[in-house]
C-alpha cells in the first residue's frame, strides 16, 4: 500500500486525511485479512509437509518389508524347496 494525499491517480493507496483505502476498507481491515490469509497459507503448507514425510516413511516401511519377503523368497528357491517356494509367493501375493 503507497500512502496518497487524496490524488485520483491511483486505487491501491490509503488516505492519508481519513485512514480508509479507496474501497473502502479500513487499512487495519487488510492488514488482518492479509495475516489471516498467511497464516492459512503457511497452516496448508505445514500440513502438505507433513503429508509428504508421512508418504517418505512408509515407502521406506514398505519397501523394507518387501525386500525381506523377497529375500525369504529367493532363498526358499535356492534351497530347491519349489512347493514351499509357489506357496510362499502365493501368500505374498494375495494375503
Amino acid at each position: 500500500m503507497v500512502a496518497c494525499t487524496g490524488a485520483s491517480h491511483c486505487r491501491n493507496c490509503v488516505c492519508l486525511i481519513d485512514g480508509t483505502e479507496k474501497n473502502g476498507e479500513s487499512a487495519d481491515e487488510t492488514g488482518k485479512k492479509r495475516n489471516t490469509k498467511g497464516t492459512l497459507l503457511i497452516s496448508v503448507g505445514l500440513l502438505l509437509i507433513a503429508a509428504a514425510l508421512v508418504l517418505v516413511l512408509y515407502n521406506a516401511w514398505d519397501a523394507k518389508r518387501a525386500e525381506k519377503a523377497s529375500t525369504a523368497i529367493v532363498e526358499k528357491i535356492g534351497s530347491r524347496d519349489f512347493r514351499s517356494a509357489v506357496e510362499s509367493v502365493r501368500r505374498f501375493i494375495f494375503e
